[in-house]
């Protein structure tokens, strides 16, 4: 963590991921398709919710060399879009916090695992250096 008093804070966060895949070798044209993978071997998925464009390629850039799909979208109806059209589902949200207009990335995130179906992993970002709003309390139960 790095902060500067007036100016606001960064954060670096490195999580553990699974084991890297073994290199596998090509299949012969005749085999059987594979099995699919498991979740704990499948690339992961992300949806990014910003409604910034700039951003959203800012963060692809970053994420693309550990992630397999990295939908970005700019309104919560589109982020919504793609959730309820994608059978496989997403492995994980990433949400702005503060969005255009009247909405917020604690509501959008909610409007978004009700379309997945299920509490989709999200991770919240701002910007924002606005004490009040930055300090503003989570909703009972998010996580």
């Amino acid at each position: 963590m790095r902060s500067r008093l007036g100016r606001g804070s960064v954060f670096w966060l490195e999580l553990p991921r699974d084991k890297p895949l073994p290199p596998r070798a090509a299949a012969p044209a005749h085999a059987a398709v594979a099995a699919p993978r498991t979740a704990a071997q499948r690339p992961l998925r992300v949806l990014l919710l910003d409604d910034e464009a700039a951003v959203g390629e800012a963060i692809r850039l970053w994420l693309a060399p550990h992630c397999a799909r990295i939908e970005i979208t700019q309104t919560l109806a589109a982020a919504s879009a793609l959730v309820q059209a994608e059978p496989a589902g997403f492995d994980a949200f990433i949400v702005d916090f503060r969005l255009a207009g009247a909405e917020d990335g604690i509501a959008a995130t909610a409007v978004l695992r009700e379309c997945a179906g299920q509490p989709v992993p999200t991770v919240l970002v701002t910007g924002d250096t606005d004490p009040a709003r930055v300090r503003a309390p989570m909703p009972a139960g998010w996580r």
